[in-house]
């Protein structure tokens, strides 16, 4: 009996060990996902000021 009480207790054990794993792991994606959306921004706004830069340009070739 305390031999099946010992191997559940380490199978808990193992599991509460994988859950601490998996969340560190989630933490470490999450940090990851909110750098790939800063970076999404910036790109975003590169993007929108080249387009207005675009528009200048073509704007000032209209009008010459």
């Amino acid at each position: 009996m305390k031999s099946a009480l010992q191997r559940i207790k380490e199978d808990m054990n193992h599991h509460i060990d994988q859950i601490s794993k998996n969340n560190h792991k989630i933490d470490s994606y999450m940090e990851s996902i909110r750098t790939l959306e800063d970076c999404n921004a910036k790109e975003q706004q590169l993007v929108e000021e080249y387009e207005e830069i675009i528009k200048r340009i073509e704007g000032a070739g209209e009008s010459a």
